[in-house]
């Protein structure tokens, strides 16, 4: 449970930088999402799934089978 915590902040992080404001359901639905190996739709996303790689809970391999 810490473990996803830790990953929804990142993403919401990754999100906010870029000024975007989401709910918490949006980034718990988005987490979830790109853990499970979904693929970013936009740049915002992207970003977010580039911060979970960079934080090391995503691998390469998790974003080449994006």
């Amino acid at each position: 449970m810490k473990l996803e915590k830790e990953q929804q902040l990142t993403v919401k992080k990754a999100l906010e930088s870029q000024g975007a404001r989401h709910t918490r359901a949006k980034i718990d639905a988005l987490t979830t999402d790109l853990m499970a190996g979904g693929k970013p739709r936009t740049y915002g996303e992207r970003l977010a799934q580039m911060a979970l790689i960079t934080a090391g809970y995503l691998t390469k391999n998790n974003e080449e089978r994006v």
